[in-house]
């Protein structure tokens, strides 16, 4: 099954070891819980991420779903942070054993180059805007001995050397196959609220046909 997202290549290479590493103990923290779902009625609003200038700052999106298609249900919970600074983009995902994200198992960091496009109609009936990115890192860090120790046990992205706390670059391994292409997604930014592209919609975001027309329910609030 061909993935929604880059980054879901990598994440669903984690699974097996998320079965067997799901009843460690992680760190505490990545975000606070009882978050909100943005308004989805299909009126047409304006876009205000005219210009990158509207996106600089962090995001954070509360403890919610799994964003991956078909993830295990012991680790069905993570929370995001987002940040811009000019043309460059950090995702960061904290990925969870439950609710409300107390229980951090990895980390991931993903850097980019975003650009931003024109306006787009999305399913929903909102006027979104266009942006391409270009991943140019992607990280993993284990955060506990028992996460690392299961990471070397199999050889996660064919290193053995994880230790907690430590983030290990895996560009160039089978974890990050296919990031170094563009991804053509759209967000939505009305007042302080933050929407992405739902990576689970029927656009899966590789190419300009393909660019994702759905948004995820879940936002990024501007701290």
């Amino acid at each position: 099954m061909k993935c929604k997202i880059k980054l879901i290549k990598l994440l669903f290479i984690l699974e097996m070891f998320f079965l067997i590493s799901c009843g460690g103990g992680g760190s505490s923290g990545g975000s606070s819980s009882g978050g909100t779902n943005s308004d989805t009625e299909s009126t047409s609003s304006p876009a205000q991420a005219t210009n990158l200038d509207s996106l600089s700052g962090v995001w954070t999106r509360d403890c919610g779903d799994n964003p991956l298609p078909n993830a295990n249900p012991n680790l069905s919970y993570a929370s995001a942070r987002l940040e811009y600074s000019g043309s460059d983009e950090t995702l960061f995902l904290f990925l969870a054993a439950g609710a409300p994200c107390s229980s951090i198992l990895v980390r991931v960091r993903r850097n980019s180059t975003v650009t931003l496009g024109g306006n787009t109609t999305t399913q929903e009936g909102k006027n979104a805007t266009e942006i391409n990115r270009t991943p140019s890192e992607v990280t993993l860090t284990p955060l506990s001995a028992f996460v690392a120790n299961q990471m070397n046990l199999l050889e996660q992205c064919g290193m053995t050397n994880w230790q907690s706390d430590q983030e290990q670059s895996v560009l160039g391994t089978v974890c990050a196959e296919g990031f170094e292409s563009m991804e053509y997604d759209i967000i939505f930014l009305e007042n302080d609220r933050l929407q992405i592209g739902d990576i689970r919609g029927e656009k899966d975001g590789t190419t300009e046909t393909n660019r994702r027309d759905q948004l995820d329910v879940i936002p990024f609030d501007r701290l």
